[in-house]
């Protein structure tokens, strides 16, 4: 049911009308710059309905992400630098390197801060690489220099309030402007881990009876040269943490021994002495809070109907068990850097992931990252934030990081849950979950599919891999022409340890589960792959870079099944593990030392693909004049036959709706008010990869 309104209000809002169109003269239209992807779908179509007006006083951080700077050139190096017949080949770029060739020229970023600073905004976060500036407001504030208003609808099916703007942002910025974070909280970033329960009990044969953070390394590693030493791990989280449940969960019940200290700064320092070691690790915890987060859990009260409190308190035990488990596997890191935002705010993932990639001063580029956390809303999906894409996720595979991300803990995609991206984005490494089974010594026995490992064929229609052509079997039923995933697995059946604020507090389950569990472990043990690696002058600049490439070489190769464990058995629902590769476990899980010599020692047959991969050139011929019918012919370049065209048009200030047609179909138009011309944007999604470039146009 639409609100009501009363003739004043009615009156008022003409007002305001009026006015806005008086002051939004052809001329001042043309000096603002109009962003799009800001409006949730559910807005746009009227299925979330109005609450009631954002206060203006109601402070606000976001973030201005500005678009990479000499892009056709850094798609190039990217391929080349995964590329083992091309000399750059491993010379991945040093933030410095990174922000001198591609990030925006630092006039241009003065504007921006000028811009800020001229709407009464108070800078918060300039990094170094000038690709976003971080500052914070009141929604007035916002209202005012965006050309929006903010108001609170109602999200009947996650039974939630949420705030967005009523219409697109535009900017008075003459430089280009890619995104405006932090204008909606509509999107929730959620954890992949349960607290409680699994597909069953513990299905190890021996000691212990529940998986502590040190069971991953013996079970995946079994060795003891290599530690991690030397290198670092980068963790993207959603929520803060209590230390004690971090040092509660490394114990393990007695099993280990682990304390912690505080320094000057608000960080910790671990130490840490596992089952069987003779002297104890010291680990730096480094806390960077962004856009208002903070170390501190965040336990909102209750809304009617909801239960926020007891989710944000399971959050927390997300990240108490991504560091934990971190720590386990490679317990020689000297430290740990934990970008944290506020509780599920997942617009900020942005600013997490350009800060792992530019790190703050004095602190380093970590080789291995992990954002365990998926973005979730019920009924959202195939609107994936691609700027993160373009910006942030392909230039860290550019910088040699590794990002793992969880597939989630739903079953095969689609599900109700719709927690896929960021796993079938190209550029992340999705990591599903399996049930394993040690030996009396703790050893990795043997390993089957976890029902709940999320996996499937992308459903935001993101496109094959260069290097997963030829996966599909009649077994697998994987996708020909888009992305599939996981790429690989680890343990995440309901049978590990990890202690939270949960009451009654302090609560350690034995039952945890999770994909984020797995991805945390695959992050980890690449430190060790990452040290070898160094040691052994294979990796320049101290990182073999993103796995994908190798994991699928890796997989095609003779020295398959003694280099990875293959996970042949079990289900997610629709998709069963089979020889080889698979929906449920990827390529599988690692086999201790002959995973780390082979990742370091293979020659990708594939380099990863160019950034924006899914759209394609597209030549718009326009016909006609404002207030006549207006023709577009749309052809594609190199796309696939069937490739679809996807078009938003904006007539009387109203935008239709996202409509997709084949190529060469024409599109008629037409626009009742010749005072506001009609403008738009068409561009192509394609499966597979191409040219790119985005086509705007003004008619």
């Amino acid at each position: 049911m639409k609100p009501q309104i009363t003739p004043p209000a009615r009156i008022f809002a003409f007002v305001l009308c009026f006015l806005a169109l008086a002051c939004f003269t052809p001329q001042a239209r043309a000096q603002l710059q109009q962003l799009t992807g800001h409006v949730p779908d559910m807005v746009k179509n009227g299925q979330a309905p109005l609450v009631s007006i954002l206060p203006g006083g109601q402070k606000m951080h976001l973030s201005i992400v500005l678009p990479l700077r000499n892009k056709p050139v850094f798609d190039q190096l990217l391929k080349e630098l995964y590329d083992p017949k091309s000399p750059r080949y491993r010379q991945f770029l040093a933030p410095e390197q990174f922000a001198q060739q591609f990030s925006p020229a630092q006039s241009d970023y003065q504007k921006v801060i000028e811009f800020a600073s001229a709407n009464g905004f108070t800078v918060t976060n300039t990094p170094p690489n000038r690709m976003i500036l971080s500052m914070e407001g009141t929604a007035s504030q916002v209202e005012q220099a965006f050309h929006v208003h903010l108001n609170l609808y109602r999200d009947r099916q996650a039974k939630r309030n949420f705030y967005a703007p009523d219409r697109e942002p535009s900017i008075s910025l003459s430089i280009p402007v890619l995104h405006i974070a932090g204008m909606s909280n509509f999107l929730i970033a959620k954890p992949m881990i349960g607290l409680g329960g699994g597909t069953g009990g513990y299905q190890s044969s021996g000691n212990p009876p529940i998986y502590y953070p040190d069971s991953m390394r013996t079970a995946y590693y079994g060795g003891t040269s290599l530690t991690g030493n030397g290198q670092c791990l980068a963790l993207g989280e959603f929520q803060g943490y209590n230390i004690e449940d971090v040092i509660q969960t490394l114990q393990a019940g007695g099993r280990a021994q682990a304390s912690y200290t505080t320094t000057g700064s608000g960080n910790y320092v671990v130490s840490y002495t596992p089952p069987g070691a003779n002297a104890p690790y010291s680990i730096t915890l480094y806390n960077v809070s962004l856009d208002g987060g903070s170390v501190i859990p965040d336990y909102p009260t209750n809304q009617p109907g909801t239960d926020i409190r007891q989710v944000a308190e399971a959050d927390e035990g997300e990240v108490v068990a991504d560091i934990s488990q971190a720590i386990g596997m490679a317990p020689g890191m000297s430290l740990i850097e934990i970008y944290l935002v506020p509780l599920q705010f997942y617009d900020d993932a942005g600013d997490i992931l350009n800060d792992m990639f530019s790190p703050p001063s004095g602190l380093p580029v970590c080789s291995q990252a992990a954002m365990p956390w998926a973005v979730w809303s019920p009924g959202y999906y195939g609107n994936q934030p691609t700027y993160l894409d373009q910006n942030f996720l392909a230039p860290m595979a550019g910088g040699g990081q590794g990002l793992f991300v969880s597939t989630g803990d739903s079953g095969s995609w689609p599900s109700n849950s719709y927690d896929y991206f960021p796993a079938d984005d190209p550029y992340v490494i999705a990591v599903g979950g399996t049930v394993l089974t040690t030996n009396s010594s703790g050893g990795w026995s043997s390993e089957s599919a976890w029902s709940s490992s999320g996996g499937g064929i992308s459903p935001d229609n993101l496109p094959l891999l260069p290097y997963q052509n030829g996966v599909e079997t009649a077994c697998n039923h994987a996708s020909t022409t888009l992305r599939n995933a996981p790429d690989i697995a680890m343990e995440a059946n309901g049978d590990n340890y990890v202690c939270s604020v949960l009451a009654p507090y302090p609560s350690c389950s034995t039952t945890a589960s999770g994909t984020s569990f797995a991805t945390v472990r695959w992050a980890a043990f690449m430190a060790l792959v990452n040290q070898q690696a160094t040691d052994n002058g294979m990796a320049p600049n101290s990182a073999i870079g993103n796995i994908d490439p190798y994991i699928y070489t890796i997989g095609f190769s003779s020295g398959y099944q003694q280099n990875m464990h293959d996970i042949a058995s079990g289900s997610n629902g629709a998709y069963n593990a089979c020889p080889g590769y698979d929906l449920v476990t990827g390529w599988g899980s690692p086999n201790g030392q002959n995973t780390v010599d082979a990742l370091i020692g293979t020659t990708p047959v594939a380099p990863l693909p160019a950034s924006s991969p899914y759209e394609y050139n597209v030549n718009v011929t326009l016909q006609g004049t404002p207030p006549t019918s207006i023709t577009t012919t749309m052809y594609l370049g190199d796309a696939t036959p069937g490739a679809t065209i996807y078009y938003q048009v904006t007539i009387c200030g109203e935008p239709y709706a996202l409509t997709s047609v084949q190529p060469g179909t024409y599109l008629q138009l037409v626009n009742s008010c010749p005072s506001m011309p009609a403008s738009g944007y068409m561009y192509a999604i394609a499966h597979k990869y191409g040219q790119s470039q985005t086509v705007s146009m003004s008619f």
